[in-house]
């Protein structure tokens, strides 16, 4: 039986921290993802476009409005999920599920693989799962979890 290195339990404990995060986003968001008025605009947006009508979303008067004020990316995403014909609502939330997964999973592996002590990985995934903010954000439906993964994957 091979002996497992140093190194590779490492890597596990920070595999298991970003599944745990997953799991505790899941339960987090049992009833579905939080948010006020920007959320709403994003999924409207989102299924907009899909039927059609473009980047934006009708208004109480009964008004079509572009937006102006968000940017159009997390929408956009959203729109490509719905192609499926997803609920976008809970493909908001499952994108946020996974994004938070792969943000505890990165910066994880940022440090274990550019560090010199590898070790560090695991510290570094531990303090983003236990961020009470960090949780709190990614069971929204905002833009604010891709975001954050983005700029960790472009790190």
């Amino acid at each position: 039986m091979k002996k497992l290195s140093a190194k590779h339990l490492i890597l596990a404990v920070i595999i298991l921290l970003s599944i745990l995060g997953g799991i505790i986003d899941i339960y987090a968001t049992a009833n579905g993802p939080w948010g006020y008025n920007d959320p709403v605009e994003y999924i409207a947006t989102a299924h907009n476009l899909n039927a059609g009508q473009g980047l934006g979303y009708v208004q109480g008067h009964g008004g079509f409005s572009p937006i102006r004020i968000h940017p159009p990316f997390y929408s956009l995403v959203l729109a490509a999920i719905g192609l499926f014909k997803a609920n976008l609502i809970v493909a908001s939330r499952w994108l946020n599920i996974i994004a938070f997964v792969a943000c505890i999973f990165m910066a994880g592996w940022i440090f274990y693989r550019y560090s010199r002590a590898p070790a560090q990985g695991i510290i570094a995934s531990a303090l983003l799962l236990a961020f009470p903010n960090m949780l709190w954000m990614f069971s929204s439906a905002y833009s604010e979890p891709l975001f954050i993964l983005l700029i960790l994957s472009g790190g």
